[in-house]
């Protein structure tokens, strides 16, 4: 592959990972992932599973929300949070691509 990646190119792109990755980079690494068959993959199930967590996070917040006290606000949601972002990256270290964003909503 050959490409520039200097800043002032105007080929960059943005990547979960950095905000200023140059376009050859991104396209090496499609390349790689289609060789080497390691292709992000969505299951069927995993809409459910993420529409389930978002019940069970839902009623969770919305039962014990009243019932705590400042020092329970300030560490559930991000103690929720950190659930979510650990679970997707483990989603992710396997080859699942999970929707995150819906949930921190």
């Amino acid at each position: 592959f050959v490409g520039v990646t200097a800043l002032g190119t105007f080929d960059q792109r943005v990547t979960p990972l950095d905000n200023f990755t140059p376009g050859v980079f991104v396209h090496m690494n499609m390349v790689e992932s289609l060789l080497t068959g390691k292709l992000l993959q969505r299951p069927q199930a995993l809409g459910f599973a993420e529409a389930l967590l978002l019940v069970v996070f839902g009623l969770a917040y919305g039962l014990a929300w009243p019932r705590m006290g400042l020092w329970g606000h300030l560490a559930f949601f991000p103690l929720t949070a950190l659930v979510f972002l650990e679970s997707n990256m483990l989603a992710f270290g396997a080859g699942y691509q999970v929707a995150l964003v819906p949930h921190m909503l």
